[in-house]
């Protein structure tokens, strides 16, 4: 394993918790979230790849949604347990290979093969070397594939003070964790509350998921701990894509926190 040395995120955990909520309303979410993202309605005679699988939810959809194969990994064996876990309680799923694995590890990239759909959301800055962890997936898209990847907004210093809160996470006892997740998770409902009046939205919406399926106090709680953190700016993502043969295709972009999502594809 190649992956950033020191203390670092327990990802899987986090992911273990929230994948025991995991339900057709999930499932279903993701599912929409994937083909409105990539504009396919079907993954039918299409080979993905999930590299950082996490909770597993996305690879466990891009079955659904008919993929001829699915291959996931992750460099947590926890978030691998967790995604196994998917599998049998809503497959098993056979052509759905699930492996611990490094995006940083070269030796293994190469036995995956090439691939019509690389999937990435929100786990490259988390490496320690999100550049290479970048380049690394390019290499596993077939041309004429789609490489789509989310990596956390560059607000400038406001990045930096982030990067220092999550460090002081990451060092911290488990009690002061919690109580940092809880204070954040407080704003964050706040200003929930407060768009949601202005904007007249559900008030489920405000505490409850989003429209990727996912959880509120786990996506907190992943954003608050995320550590190692590295940024990028979509023009610098896309420039540097384009030395290895890439067109960007569209952008879902943040102005705050949060990432900006890419979709491109490989001429």
């Amino acid at each position: 394993m190649k992956n950033s040395n020191g203390p670092r995120f327990n990802f899987g955990r986090n992911w273990q918790n929230y994948a025991k909520n995991i339900g057709e309303e999930q499932i279903l979410s993701a599912m929409n979230s994937l083909t409105n993202s990539l504009e396919l309605n079907t993954f039918t005679n299409l080979r993905i790849l999930d590299a950082g699988c996490g909770s597993g939810l996305f690879s466990l959809a891009a079955c659904r949604l008919a993929a001829n194969s699915v291959v996931s990994f992750d460099y947590d064996l926890q978030s691998v347990k967790c995604t196994e876990s998917l599998n049998e309680r809503f497959g098993p799923y056979s052509n759905w290979s699930i492996s611990q694995g490094d995006v940083l590890d070269k030796a293994h990239l190469n036995t995956l093969g090439l691939f019509d759909i690389v999937y990435s959301w929100g786990v490259l800055h988390h490496t320690g070397n999100m550049w290479l962890a970048i380049e690394n997936v390019c290499d596993l898209v077939k041309p004429g594939g789609l490489l789509f990847i989310s990596i956390y907004n560059d607000q400038g210093w406001r990045s930096k003070v982030w990067r220092t809160i999550k460090k002081i996470f990451v060092h911290s006892p488990s009690i002061i964790q919690t109580l940092m997740a809880a204070l954040w998770y407080l704003v964050v409902v706040c200003v929930r509350i407060i768009t949601g009046i202005l904007h007249r939205k559900s008030p489920r919406i405000w505490f409850l998921g989003s429209e990727r399926g996912m959880n509120l106090w786990y996506d907190v709680v992943d954003w608050i701990g995320g550590y190692p953190f590295e940024t990028a700016s979509v023009e610098d993502i896309s420039k540097f894509l384009e030395k290895f043969g890439f067109r960007l295709i569209r952008t879902r972009t943040k102005s705050g926190i949060g990432c900006n999502e890419l979709v491109l594809e490989k001429l």
